[in-house]
């Protein structure tokens, strides 16, 4: 499933979980600070969502465990097709010793369970020009 929640700032956000609950509290929480959100329950639906040009996404918030495609299988995908997208991640499970076995090591990955804050500071970090 993908759902379009938000397109109303030029900031777009994929928001990738398998987690319903997780996917739609975390989308919601960007689209009331502001940000257009796409939120995508699989990596082929967000590799879907790219690949269809809708939407001109500014970064990309991965789960790390999905099953099917997991959150590493898809940034290496998005950095063979999308190469210049910023890439976050989130987990409950992983530690940042995942990303660099797996050669994503410079990538960001935000510890679950986050709060409302944690998440927003976060993404802004990300969004946001080094010293803005």
């Amino acid at each position: 499933m993908l759902a379009a929640l938000s397109e109303t700032h030029d900031t777009r956000l994929l928001i990738v979980d398998d987690d319903l609950a997780t996917g739609v509290i975390v989308a919601r929480t960007l689209e009331r600070a502001g940000y257009g959100v796409c939120l995508a329950f699989s990596g082929a639906l967000a590799l879907a969502a790219l690949a269809s040009g809708g939407c001109d996404f500014t970064l990309v918030l991965s789960d790390i465990r999905m099953p099917g495609m997991s959150g590493i299988d898809l940034a290496h995908e998005i950095q063979r097709g999308w190469p210049g997208l910023t890439i976050l991640f989130m987990s409950g499970y992983e530690s940042p010793e995942i990303l660099m076995t797996h050669g994503l090591g410079d990538l960001p990955l935000l510890r679950k369970p986050f709060d409302h804050e944690e998440l927003l500071a976060f993404v802004n970090a990300a969004v946001e020009p080094p010293g803005g």
